[in-house]
């Protein structure tokens, strides 16, 4: 089988959905099974990537690079490579089913396969205008999309089910609105990350916190000495008081007493000394609150 070109060039920004093309020519007397391997499986969609070619028959299968998302560095390498496998097939009359029969044909013709690496150079420039004629390609002529296979690039070869060719109604779409792949630069970047800052108030606040808290630490413990005596003072006042109201109330139970026997109204009144220890009390506990 004849391949050319032996290079497949892409040119354009990259950023979008380029497309080369290969042509295959048999030139052999038998029917020819051949199926295209990519080490970057991700990044290329092939159509068709499995087929049939009968003697003497040439096809064109397009090689579709898929957009990055962001421009490609001037002196970017492309490494990436393909690699097509043919195998006699003089069974096989239905090209869609190639895929299906690929392994009994590698087993039966293992002898008689053919593999020929191609190369990827990319051209960085100006987008290109395409004017393929996707109407020139019928449904019926391309076969059944299968999963694309990754080589890696020493001549083995295994099948990889992560990308699937879109189907012949989508493949248009899909031109037009390409999707965008992130680009590898292989030369590292300095990732900058925001710096958190704290807010002004929280910053102006933390040292008005710091300085007042070494000052309540040491005026605490004489504030405490201070409440304490005051609480003693309050409770010794607190009993005299309590001492004094029963003493009066018994006064007051025996003048009552006293005036119920003489049929006489009771005296109402306090004595001088609860009306001082009340108006010492009012004194002390005004003297603490304000």
């Amino acid at each position: 089988m004849e391949i050319s070109p032996n290079t497949l060039e892409f040119k354009g920004s990259f950023q979008k959905q380029t497309t080369e093309f290969l042509t295959l020519y048999n030139s052999s007397p038998t029917p020819l099974a051949f199926k295209v391997k990519t080490t970057a499986p991700k990044l290329y969609c092939v159509r068709p990537n499995a087929s049939l070619l009968r003697a003497g028959e040439s096809m064109k299968i397009s090689v579709i690079l898929q957009g990055f998302s962001q421009p490609l560095p001037a002196d970017y390498k492309c490494k990436d490579k393909f690699l097509l496998v043919s195998l006699p097939a003089p069974d096989i009359h239905d090209a869609s089913k190639v895929g299906e029969y690929w392994p009994s044909l590698e087993a039966k013709y293992k002898s008689q396969m053919v593999s020929k690496k191609l190369r990827v150079n990319y051209r960085i420039g100006e987008d290109a205008d395409e004017s393929f004629d996707y109407t020139q390609t019928t449904e019926s002529s391309l076969p059944e999309p299968s999963p694309v296979p990754e080589f890696n690039g020493n001549g083995s070869a295994r099948e990889r089910s992560v990308y699937h060719e879109p189907a012949l109604n989508n493949f248009n779409r899909e031109v037009h609105q390409p999707q965008q792949r992130e680009v590898h630069d292989p030369s590292p970047r300095e990732i900058h990350q925001p710096t958190f800052q704290p807010p002004v108030q929280q910053q102006q606040q933390a040292p008005v916190v710091e300085k007042r808290s070494p000052v309540a630490a040491q005026a605490s413990p004489e504030l405490q000495r201070e409440l304490e005596a005051l609480a003693n003072q309050v409770r010794s006042l607190s009993s005299k008081l309590d001492d004094n109201e029963r003493a009066t109330a018994q006064a007051v139970a025996q003048q009552r007493r006293a005036a119920f026997d003489n049929n006489t109204e009771p005296v109402n009144g306090i004595s001088m000394p609860v009306a001082l220890l009340l108006v010492l009390i009012s004194f002390l506990i005004g003297w603490l609150i304000f």
